[in-house]
């Protein structure tokens, strides 16, 4: 079997001109060849990529992550190992080197995990992150994701490994554009929630509110948020946010449903047969 390697780094791009300089930065320095999947922006996530030359540009249909993991994997063999990352994420040099170590062992690893350093407002959070450790490079010739809440996981079967050292996710994108993402999210967690494709935790999250509460209160006090000033009671606020968004979708699409049941199950207009 011939040696694997990492033959490509995968960037995930719609309208990212606040983060994708940043993420280039670090992925032209760990791979010869970055190609920008971009699904339509119409900022200057472009032109930003146009500005290095090792970054090739291609038009990508998206539609979720775990559909396109498991494209992109598949596009490789099994001696070709691929990183996919959102263009808010940076490969540091010593997250790099440990991958580079890995992927270069003849094994049977599938998957590598990274676990993360989570940015809010430009700083590091040392504390109060909830972000979970992230799968970031994979080897090809199989798909590797299912569908999993609003996002997707590994497949049980997979074999993966965690390195020591940490991804960088440092989205600087608007507060406008945050919550807009949000509000999608929650909308797709709804979505799944009626074709059985949710987490426990994520029906929890739809049919109650307490979780508006245990979240930020999680972050801020069990895993010390405090600690982290300012950055841990924006973050803390953040998550109450997030979990009320999705809350609110979930009765929006409770409310939208008894109605249309209710108008349907209702006589259509009579009409008269008098001559």
């Amino acid at each position: 079997m011939a040696q694997a390697q990492l033959t490509v780094i995968y960037v995930l791009a719609k309208n990212e001109q606040a983060n994708i300089e940043r993420c280039l930065r670090a992925a032209v320095g760990v791979c010869d060849r970055v190609v920008v999947l971009d699904s339509g922006s119409t900022d200057q996530t472009l032109s930003i990529c146009q500005q290095f030359k090792q970054v090739e540009v291609r038009t990508f249909s998206y539609r979720n992550h775990c559909e396109s993991y498991n494209q992109i994997v598949s596009w490789h063999s099994s001696e070709e190992f691929v990183a996919i990352l959102d263009a808010d994420m940076q490969i540091s040099a010593e997250l790099a080197a440990e991958i580079n170590q890995i992927v270069r062992s003849d094994s049977l690893i599938e998957a590598v995990i990274a676990p993360v350093e989570m940015y809010w407002d430009e700083r590091p959070l040392k504390y109060c992150s909830l972000y979970p450790p992230k799968p970031i490079v994979f080897r090809g010739g199989r798909a590797l994701f299912e569908p999993a809440g609003h996002g997707e996981h590994l497949k049980s079967d997979v074999q993966t490994i965690q390195t020591r050292a940490r991804l960088v996710h440092d989205d600087r994108k608007p507060l406008e554009a945050v919550l807009a993402n949000q509000w999608r999210y929650a909308k797709d967690t709804v979505r799944r929630s009626y074709v059985g494709q949710l987490t426990r935790k994520d029906r929890i999250r739809l049919r109650s509110p307490l979780m508006m509460l245990i979240t930020p209160l999680y972050a801020f006090i069990v895993r010390r948020g405090f600690l982290d000033g300012k950055q841990g009671i924006i973050y803390a606020l953040d998550r109450l946010i997030a979990e009320a968004l999705t809350y609110r979708a979930s009765l929006s699409e409770a409310v939208r449903r008894e109605l249309h049941s209710v108008q349907a199950s209702q006589p259509g207009p009579q009409t008269s047969n008098k001559t």
